[in-house]
């Protein structure tokens, strides 16, 4: 029965976080695990739900034309390149190490959409380190760090 409502539940989170352009990854891992799956199956399994709704959204979004596909060409590969890699070492963790490292990762995910963003015009499209990128009515600037591009509205 517990997997049934599992299931449920993952489908709904999967529709609600797809309609939010949210991954909703942090929110399946816990509901398998407490589904009695256990931790390194979870993960993966949260990757396999993950990849699944990502490519259902991307079409639908693809259809009404509100896909920025530069910018997910140059995001999304380093991240599913680096999303295989820790699945590939997360079999070198105990399972007990990998729910108090997503524990803590899910405090700081909440606290920082606690932090209000506002929108703003971008001071400077052409500092060192930086990335402007336009699409539709909406500009970002990206901030080149090591290995990831944080946006800034």
């Amino acid at each position: 029965m517990k997997w049934i409502i599992g299931l449920v539940v993952i489908l709904g989170l999967a529709a609600v976080m797809t309609m939010t352009g949210r991954g909703g990854g942090n929110f399946y891992l816990p509901v398998l695990v407490a589904c009695g799956v256990p931790m390194h199956q979870a993960a993966a399994s949260g990757q396999f739900i993950l990849l699944a709704t990502a490519a259902a959204a991307t079409l639908l979004f693809h259809k009404n034309r509100t896909v920025d596909w530069i910018l997910a060409l140059v995001i999304d590969p380093p991240t599913d390149i680096m999303a295989f890699v820790a699945g590939y070492l997360s079999a070198y963790v105990s399972g007990i190490t990998l729910k108090l490292v997503m524990a803590s990762l899910l405090v700081i995910a909440g606290f920082c959409m606690l932090i209000k963003v506002k929108d703003r015009p971008l001071a400077s499209t052409k500092r060192v380190g930086f990335w402007q990128r336009k699409f539709g009515e909406r500009s970002m600037l990206f901030c080149r760090g090591v290995g990831i591009d944080c946006p800034f509205p």
